[in-house]
C-alpha cells in the first residue's frame, strides 16, 4: 500500500536508513538539513515522503523562496530541491509517480516552477520524471576523489599548485571561522562577487551565521595580516561527501596571492584528511553555454559529470512572465560587465548601404563557413520593401577587404501604443566575422547597438551556429545568453536514409495522408501572388490560433521575387489545405511559415507537408534543412515534439539579448501573456 508522507510524518529512523542505502543520498536530503532550513526567515522548508508496504521509499527535501517584493517577489516564486529527490533503488512507478504527483500538487500556487538540481546519476530515473511533467535539462558538475592529500594535490593542475605554493609563501592562511564578525566580513566579499560578476540572488547572512554553527556547516577563510581575503562554504554529509556551496575571493588585489584557489584547496585539504570520499563543487553550468568558472574549477582535478536538472513549470505564463522579469534585472546589473580591449588598426566599420560594395558583401556570405540568407544583401531588400521592416547593414572592412557583416530587421508588428511597446531588432545568424575574430565582432556588435538604440525596446541574436567563441564580446556589450533550440536535419543522407531515421509514428501518418489521397505540389521560379496570398491566408489562421503575431503578406511577396523562396502546396481533392514557405541558400533550406488547416488535421497533413520538403530537398541537391527553431528548453513547446519527430539533431545555439527599454519591454510581455489569456476566455 502506497501512502504519502508530509513532514514530521517521516519516520526519521527510516529516512536514515534510506539515506544509508540510496545511491541518490546528500546532506541536501537529510534531516540534518531539513533542520537547518526550519531555522531560515527567507525560506519556507517543505519535506514529503513516500512508503509502499510501510517501507520509506522516496523523500523530497527542499524549499519554497522569492526574491524582493511585491511584483519581483510574486514573479520570482520558486521551489528548489537541492541534490535531488532521495530514491530507493527498487522504488515503484506507483510510488515515485503518488511522490512527483503531489509534489507539483502541494505547489502549484506557492511556486511558478519546481526546479531539482541533482548531486547524483538519476538516469535511471529520467523517463519516468519526464511521464509525470519533470523536463531532464542539462547541467554540468564536477566530483573530485578525495583519498589522501598527496593525491588531491598531485591531481591539480601546475598552475594551481603553483598558485597555492606561492599564496602560503606569500603570508596567505586558511582558517575555519565560526564568529559573526568573520563571517560578516567574509559575506562582505561574496555578495560583491554575486552583485558585480554573477548577478544572481544571494542568500542573505542569516543563512551563513547560522549554517556555521550546525555540524555539517564549514567556512574555509583565507586571511592575509588578519583581514579575510577569501572563502569557501561547504557542507558535509557524513564522511562521504564535502559540498563546495560557495567560494570567493579578492583575486588580483595582492601579488602572488590567490585567494578563491586557496579557498578551494583548503576545502580539498579538508576533505582528504578527514576521509571523505569525494569533493563536489555543486555545479559547473550548462555543457552548451561560456561558463568562465567552469575552467576555473577544471584544474582542480575533478571529473566532469552531466547529472542534470529536473524543471517543472507549474504556471507557463507566470514562468515567461517571470522570465522577462529577470533578464531585464540581469540586463541592467550587466552594464558593469567587463570590457574587451579592442585595437582598431585598420579596422573600419560602414553603416550606408550605398556605400557597400553588393557584390562584396555578397561574396562573403557565399564563401563565409557560416553564411547563411538572413546575412545577405537579398535578405536586405526583401526586408526594406516590406511594411513594418526596417533593415539595417554594417560591414566591417580591413584593408579594402570585407572581414564582417551584420544585417538586423526592427520588426514592429503592431500599430500605436503596442506597436511602440512591441518593437524589436532581430540579427539571424549573425554576425559573421572572419575566424570569430573578437576585435570584428566587438567593432560590429558595439556600433549596431549604437545605431538601433532608439529602434526597439530589445535586441534579439538568433545564432544559426555555435557562438561560444564570441560569448565574452556579447557579455561585455552586456547581452544575456538564453537557451533555445533548433533542429537539424542532414539531407545529404538521401531519401532512404531519412525515411528510416522518421519516427514511426510519423511514418504512419505520412502512410495514412497519402492513402488519403493528399499530394504535394512545388514551386519554386514562378510562385504567383495568389499563391502567396491563398497560403498566407491558411497561416494566418494558424497564427491566430496559437496567438501569435505575424508578418506582413509582403515579406512573402517580396522574397518570391528574387528567387529565394520555395513553395509546397499541400492538396485534398483539388483544394489547398497546407502550405510551406521555405527559404533557399546554397546547399541550404530554412523552414520559414508552415501550416495547414484544422478540419483536415484527421488526415494528418503536416506530416506528410514536412517528409516532401525533406524529400525533395535531399532529391534536389540540398544538404542541410533548418527547421528554424525549437524553442526554449526550458519551457515545453508541442511544436518541438512535432519537429522532433522528422529526426535530426538538436542543437543549443541560444539567443543573446539586450533589453533597451526595461519598462517597456517589461510592460509588451506582461501585456501580451494577459492578452492571450483574455482572448482564450472570450
Amino acid at each position: 500500500m502506497i501512502k504519502i508522507l508530509i513532514g514530521e510524518e517521516i519516520n526519521t529512523i527510516e529516512w536514515d536508513d534510506l539515506l544509508k542505502s540510496s545511491s541518490t543520498s546528500s546532506y541536501f536530503q537529510s534531516p540534518a538539513c531539513y533542520q537547518f532550513y526550519s531555522q531560515l526567515s527567507f525560506l519556507k522548508p517543505f519535506l514529503f515522503g513516500v512508503s509502499d508496504n510501510n517501507k520509506l521509499v522516496g523523500v523530497a527535501l527542499g524549499y519554497l523562496i522569492s526574491d524582493g517584493i511585491l511584483l519581483k517577489k510574486y514573479l520570482s516564486r520558486r521551489a528548489i530541491i537541492p541534490g535531488g529527490m532521495l530514491l530507493d533503488s527498487t522504488i515503484s512507478d506507483d510510488a515515485l509517480n503518488n511522490l512527483l504527483v503531489t509534489l507539483k500538487s502541494k505547489l502549484l500556487r506557492k511556486a511558478i516552477y519546481i526546479e531539482m538540481r541533482n548531486y547524483n546519476d538519476y538516469s535511471n530515473f529520467t523517463t519516468r520524471f519526464h511521464n509525470v511533467g519533470f523536463s531532464y535539462k542539462t547541467h554540468l558538475n564536477f566530483h573530485l576523489p578525495t583519498p589522501n592529500k598527496e593525491t588531491s594535490l598531485k591531481n591539480l593542475s601546475s598552475t594551481k599548485r603553483r598558485d597555492i605554493k606561492l599564496s602560503l609563501k606569500d603570508g596567505a592562511e586558511i582558517q575555519e571561522i565560526k564568529s559573526d564578525s568573520d563571517v560578516e566580513e567574509f559575506y562582505i566579499i561574496l555578495k560583491d562577487l554575486y552583485d558585480q560578476k554573477i548577478k544572481t540572488p544571494l542568500f542573505p547572512i542569516q543563512f551563513f551565521k547560522k549554517l556555521v554553527q550546525t555540524d555539517e556547516g564549514h567556512i574555509f577563510a583565507i586571511k592575509h595580516n588578519a583581514k579575510i581575503i577569501g572563502g569557501s562554504v561547504c557542507v558535509a554529509f557524513d564522511k562521504n561527501t564535502l559540498y563546495e556551496w560557495f567560494v570567493c575571493g579578492k583575486d588580483g588585489e595582492l601579488k602572488n596571492i590567490f585567494p578563491s584557489t586557496l579557498a578551494t584547496w583548503a576545502a580539498i585539504e579538508y576533505a582528504s584528511l578527514k576521509g571523505f570520499e569525494k569533493f563536489d563543487m555543486m555545479g559547473a553550468g550548462k555543457p552548451d553555454e561560456g561558463y568562465g568558472v567552469r575552467e576555473f574549477k577544471a584544474k582542480f582535478g575533478g571529473t566532469l559529470v552531466e547529472h542534470g536538472r529536473f524543471l517543472c513549470v507549474l504556471n507557463n505564463n507566470q514562468y515567461r512572465i517571470g522570465e522577462s522579469f529577470v533578464k531585464i534585472m540581469r540586463s541592467n546589473k550587466s552594464s558593469k560587465s567587463k570590457t574587451i580591449n579592442v585595437t582598431k588598426s585598420n579596422l573600419t566599420v560602414v553603416s550606408d548601404i550605398s556605400k557597400i560594395n553588393q557584390n562584396d558583401w555578397s561574396n562573403f556570405v557565399l564563401n563565409h563557413p557560416h553564411g547563411n540568407i538572413f546575412q545577405t544583401p537579398a535578405l536586405y531588400y526583401i526586408y526594406a520593401q516590406t511594411p513594418k521592416h526596417e533593415p539595417y547593414i554594417l560591414a566591417a572592412y580591413e584593408q579594402g577587404k570585407i572581414v564582417g557583416c551584420l544585417l538586423s530587421v526592427v520588426q514592429n508588428q503592431y500599430k500605436g501604443l503596442l506597436g511602440i511597446l512591441s518593437s524589436r531588432i532581430i540579427i539571424s545568424g549573425g554576425p559573421l566575422v572572419d575566424n570569430n575574430n573578437e576585435k570584428i565582432a566587438s567593432e560590429l556588435i558595439e556600433n549596431h547597438k549604437k545605431i538601433v538604440r532608439n529602434k526597439g525596446v530589445v535586441i534579439q541574436y538568433r545564432n544559426f551556429y555555435n557562438l561560444l567563441p564570441l560569448n565574452e564580446v556579447f557579455r561585455s556589450k552586456s547581452f544575456i545568453f538564453e537557451s533555445h533550440l533548433n533542429i537539424l536535419i542532414n539531407l545529404s543522407k538521401g531519401t532512404e536514409k531519412l525515411w528510416q531515421e522518421l519516427h514511426d509514428g510519423r511514418k504512419k501518418k505520412v502512410k495514412s495522408a497519402i492513402n488519403a489521397g493528399l499530394t504535394v505540389q512545388v514551386s519554386q521560379n514562378a510562385i504567383s501572388v495568389e499563391q502567396i496570398q491563398n497560403g498566407y491566408n491558411i497561416i494566418k489562421k494558424v497564427y491566430e490560433s496559437a496567438e501569435l503575431p505575424l508578418a506582413n503578406i509582403d515579406l512573402l511577396i517580396n522574397a518570391s521575387k528574387n528567387g529565394s523562396l520555395l513553395l509546397f502546396e499541400l492538396k485534398y481533392n483539388n483544394l489547398i489545405i497546407g502550405v510551406r514557405f521555405v527559404l533557399k541558400f546554397k546547399n541550404d533550406l530554412y523552414g520559414w511559415y508552415a501550416g495547414s488547416l484544422s478540419k483536415y488535421y484527421s488526415n494528418f497533413p503536416n506530416d506528410l507537408l514536412i517528409w516532401e520538403t525533406l524529400k525533395w530537398g535531399a532529391e534536389n541537391g540540398f544538404k542541410l534543412f533548418d527547421y528554424g527553431g525549437a524553442g526554449n528548453p526550458n519551457v515545453d513547446y508541442g511544436v518541438r515534439k512535432f519537429k522532433i519527430q522528422s529526426g535530426g539533431e538538436i542543437v543549443n545555439y541560444g539567443r543573446y539579448e539586450l533589453v533597451h527599454k526595461p519598462i517597456a519591454y517589461f510592460v509588451a510581455r506582461t501585456g501580451f501573456e494577459f492578452w492571450k489569456l483574455f482572448n482564450r476566455n472570450k
